[in-house]
């Protein structure tokens, strides 16, 4: 059997897999194509129209996926291998297993706008190509370029205007290990693009692509409403996420990033009021900027000093800077009434602005030092009151607190209103004692890990592996084997672990169900070397889709011209952003007058600018524990919260911040915003009453002084957090001498319904007092956060729900 013809037959099992080998073939444009009957030769047809497929399902969606397909008029006649039957049916009963089958369809072209009106595209389905890795850069590009028009002309497909005309999505060809490309065909073409696919020189394998990876639109609904059902998952812009419906986009929140470089001509960040092909030539001053305080997307974009704006303004292709971008902000908005078009890569919040700061040219990553001067003070200046940090490094060396950490502190110290989100690193698969790298293992920043995307029991999960071992046959030849089903450890030998015979040695670990409370390999995990918590958090990052940048900006781009395609990225580089794009909802919540019932008009509502330090503590105090959940970066189940692998767990909107309709009936949020403590101070918080329906937990942070890259512990100013229920005495959830977060947590078993809480503040050691320098002279800053089931407030001035009057709302009737 030649190649071609080996992967012809491979492929035609794969194709089966998924919904679209047509055993009649043919494509509609003519019988005689490839798989299709010999032109001009009767043959007998189903009454009905129907076609013999072989369909492959998933044991989780194989009862509703069979009842609908019935439903939809098919016969099916035989089960004929591993979870695949033999299928009489038409194409619109196939589609109806698509969904189950969870196929990617070809994402919305870039003139359509949103509402389902303007373009009707069929449903076109991919496979994955997988090519040589010893392609050129110049090679692939030319397979990006070339291929997609060659097979058109080779289905019959070249008009521009068929609707079939197949599609190609680059998103993984620069891999250099693994290059791929998607293909998208429509369902009768499916068969014969294959099968022309099979027969390129530089092809290794086809298959079809049965399951989308997680991706932002999965990763929002886990954020917002802390779960994620099956429907959701498969069709997740069905609807307006609950805070996005409430009108908390992001409106008038500016977020800042560093990352490799922005696509301002892809459709998530083009505005039509400027032309894209002008934009380098307004850049001015020296570090080089670009303002524009009224652009839609795009406030400010900065290059470093001395840059070469030409080398350096835009992103590479399929860069990690337009997509962390695209995950903090990113949206098309429809031309005709300026609705929000929500599509697969829609960022957290559509409606927020970017300051950018470019520190990638073509050639390398380039962070100008020291952050505190030469970086952040630039989003500050242009409105930014939170920050995204991608970047890091790697290796045992940067498991420190280092100069950048420091810097990051500093800035922080100074300006208390301000949070930088920055990633805990991709090194959970290394082993060391912990993994956590600097810039994440500062103190005034909140540090994300990574999540599983996807709910439990997706039976496609690249993380639910085979099991491997290794045997000897009769001749004594040693010989590998894989078991689907089973999680794969290790391959090992000379271990009491092992199971052991004459023949055999193998490691049985039972198959893993990969859910949202689930943390993949690559998340890195701490503790810290000095103790603290690290991560501080974690959120979706196995996978995530946003936007894709193009080979540079499109000079002539329009809002009906740019593209507005999507790639999958996976790494905490991922997680953040996401994290920094829903804090930047939260800061919305409480300027707009959410706080505290989540109702913009009530009565009792206030607005006000939160601190960083509060937006931490609400990210700390309504973070979900994982308790049962795998750690793919440990190898073990999760217990309670906090701990070095989830932090002080997985973020979650709904748990920090009341929304009718959403979040429990009894669940209420209070703060203390800016306050200071001096040393050995006691503060009082009063005001709380538990209501005994569920649990409430309090979290203080406060920005810290600066540590010196050569101390052991590197916390500064040591605070101390605890309660008293009733008139009991002061007491601490646990004691903490480390970190500058600590929390109450009071559940049900703690207090009853009408007990009266006290939170307490106290100032244990304030080294900064005994240092000199501007920086020592300014006070130590704190907020608390409480979220829970109580009733009242924290009666303090610092708690503008308490200090600003309640209105009145009145109502007259004339007669």
């Amino acid at each position: 059997m030649t190649h071609a013809a080996w992967k012809a037959s491979e492929v035609s099992s794969a194709v089966a897999a998924a919904v679209a080998a047509e055993a009649a073939g043919g494509n509609s444009n003519g019988g005689g194509g490839a798989g299709g009957p010999p032109a001009n030769v009767p043959h007998g047809r189903d009454k009905d129209g129907r076609k013999l497929i072989l369909l492959r399902y998933s044991e989780d969606t194989v009862r509703d996926m069979r009842a609908n397909i019935l439903r939809a008029g098919a016969s099916i006649l035989e089960y004929v291998a591993y979870n695949t039957l033999l299928v009489l049916a038409k194409s619109d009963a196939i589609s109806v297993a698509a969904r189950y089958n969870a196929l990617a369809p070809l994402p919305p072209p870039p003139g359509a706008d949103g509402n389902g009106s303007a373009i009707v595209v069929p449903e076109l389905y991919a496979v994955t190509v997988r090519l040589t890795p010893t392609l050129s850069d110049k090679a692939r590009r030319t397979i990006a370029q070339a291929w997609p028009a060659a097979l058109a002309d080779a289905l019959g497909r070249a008009g521009a205007g068929d609707k079939c005309r197949p599609q190609a999505a680059s998103d993984g060809l620069y891999s250099q290990a693994s290059p791929i490309l998607l293909v998208y065909f429509c369902l009768q073409d499916y068969e014969q693009g294959v099968t022309w696919l099979t027969r390129l020189d530089t092809v290794v394998w086809v298959e079809p692509s049965l399951k989308p990876a997680a991706r932002n639109a999965a990763a929002g609904w886990i954020m917002q409403t802390g779960s994620l059902s099956m429907d959701t998952y498969i069709s997740p812009t069905s609807g307006l996420r609950p805070y996005w419906a409430a009108n908390l986009q992001g409106q008038g929140v500016i977020v800042g990033l560093e990352d490799s470089g922005l696509d301002m001509s892809h459709c998530n960040f083009i505005d039509d009021r400027w032309r894209t092909g002008s934009l380098r030539t307004l850049f001015v001053g020296s570090p080089p900027r670009l303002y524009l305080p009224y652009h839609r997307k795009v406030v400010q974009y900065m290059l470093p000093i001395n840059s070469g704006i030409n080398r350096w303004f835009g992103d590479e292709p399929y860069g990690h800077g337009t997509h962390a971008a695209g995950s903090i902000a990113g949206a098309a908005f429809a031309s005709k009434n300026g609705s929000l078009i929500n599509h697969r890569g829609t960022g957290s919040a559509p409606q927020a602005r970017l300051s950018f700061f470019d520190i990638s040219p073509s050639n390398g990553i380039f962070v100008p030092m020291p952050l505190d001067d030469k970086v952040l003070p630039y989003h500050y200046g242009a409105g930014a009151r939170i920050s995204s940090s991608s970047w890091g490094y790697s290796g045992a060396l940067a498991v420190s607190y280092n100069e950048a950490c420091r810097q990051f502190d500093a800035f922080a110290w100074r300006n208390p209103d301000f949070l930088t989100v920055i990633a805990a690193g991709n090194d959970g698969d290394n082993g060391f004692m912990a993994t956590v790298t600097a810039p994440g293992t500062a103190k005034n920043v909140l540090s994300v890990g990574a999540t599983i995307n996807h709910p439990a029991g997706f039976s496609a999960s690249p993380y639910n592996m085979a099991i491997l071992f290794r045997y000897r046959d009769a001749n004594n030849t040693l010989k590998s084997y894989s078991a689907e089903g089973l999680n794969t450890v290790a391959l090992l030998s000379n271990s009491s672990l092992v199971i052991t015979n004459p023949h055999m040695t193998f490691l049985y670990y039972p198959n893993v169900d990969m859910g949202i409370n689930s943390l993949p390999y690559f998340s890195s995990y701490g503790p810290f070397t000095d103790g603290r918590i690290k991560p501080d958090i974690v959120a979706p990052g196995a996978a995530v889709e946003s936007a894709a940048s193009g080979p540079g900006i499109r000079p002539d781009a329009n809002s009906s011209t740019c593209s507005s395609s999507t790639i999958q990225l996976q790494g905490t580089s991922m997680s953040t952003p996401l994290v920094a794009g829903h804090l930047a909802l939260a800061r919305q919540y409480f300027r707009d007058g959410y706080y505290p019932l989540g109702i913009s008009q009530d009565p009792a509502s206030v607005g006000f600018e939160p601190s960083g330090m509060l937006l931490k503590a609400a990210a700390i105090a309504g973070a979900s524990s994982m308790t049962g959940g795998f750690a793919g970066n440990g190898g073990f189940t999760l217990g309670q919260a906090p701990d070095g692998y989830q932090g002080w767990g997985r973020f979650d909107l709904s748990r920090m911040l009341p929304l009718p309709n959403l979040t429990h009936p009894l669940f209420r949020v209070a703060v203390a915003d800016f306050g200071v403590v001096d040393q050995g101070e006691w503060i009082y918080l009063h005001g709380l009453v538990a209501t005994g329906t569920g649990p409430i937990v309090a979290a203080l942070v406060w920005h810290d002084y600066p540590s010196s890259p050569a101390a052991k512990k590197n916390l500064v100013n040591d605070l101390d957090f605890g309660y008293m229920i009733n008139t009991t005495s002061y007491i601490r959830t646990r004691t903490d001498n480390t970190n500058n977060v600590e929390r109450v947590e009071l559940s049900t078993r703690d207090v009853r319904a009408g007990d009266r809480v006290s939170l307490v503040v106290y100032g244990r050691n304030l080294r900064s007092y005994l240092l000199s320098g501007a920086d020592a002279e300014l006070p130590q800053r704190w907020a608390v956060m409480v979220a829970g089931h109580f009733n009242g407030t924290l009666r303090t001035p610092l708690n503008p729900a308490y200090t600003r009057p309640q209105r009145f709302l009145l109502k007259c009737t004339v007669s």
